[in-house]
């Protein structure tokens, strides 16, 4: 199978995903992979507004790897919650095609920055503002300490 069908195999799945026929993935995909479609089956019912949009794709001989983005409302419970919020999920997956069907499928997806955004994790410290730090001596905890860097490159310090 040349490598333009192999890119149009992964534009089926995306649209079948957008229109909610999830059926039609079930035949592109081997049975080996009930998982994924499983998964995708999940997301689709927390997110029913959700959109698979391929960002880049790649294809090389039975191999083909695409960047994308599923997006949409977290409306039904997914986690145990449902928040109402907008998602954005980005993954990079690599397939292997055989017989006109993804036979194997490697993936990863920014789980962490989903759980972020769902808000069952906080947020990550880089998105807070910045505090600054003091140190405390140990007699005087009232009181900051000073630095004690070393001078003008040397081994010894200021302190």
């Amino acid at each position: 199978m040349p490598a333009p069908e192999h890119v149009h195999l992964i534009e089926q799945i995306a649209d079948g995903f957008n229109t909610g026929a999830l059926d039609a993935i079930t035949r592109l995909v081997s049975p080996s992979l009930a998982g994924f479609t499983r998964d995708l089956a999940l997301l689709r019912q927390a997110f029913p507004d959700a959109r698979f949009t391929i960002e880049d794709i790649l294809a090389d001989g039975d191999k083909l790897a695409d960047r994308y983005t599923i997006s949409g409302t977290h409306a039904r419970p997914f986690l145990g919650i449902a928040t109402g919020r907008q998602i954005h999920l980005a993954g990079i997956s690599i397939v292997l095609i055989s017989g006109g069907r993804i036979a194997e499928r490697w993936a990863v997806t920014d789980q962490l920055g989903l759980l972020r955004q769902l808000g069952t994790l906080p947020a990550s410290p880089r998105d807070e503002p910045a505090r600054p730090r003091t140190r405390r001596t140990a007699a005087y905890p009232e009181k900051e300490a000073r630095s004690c860097l070393p001078v003008s490159g040397s081994l010894t310090s200021s302190c």
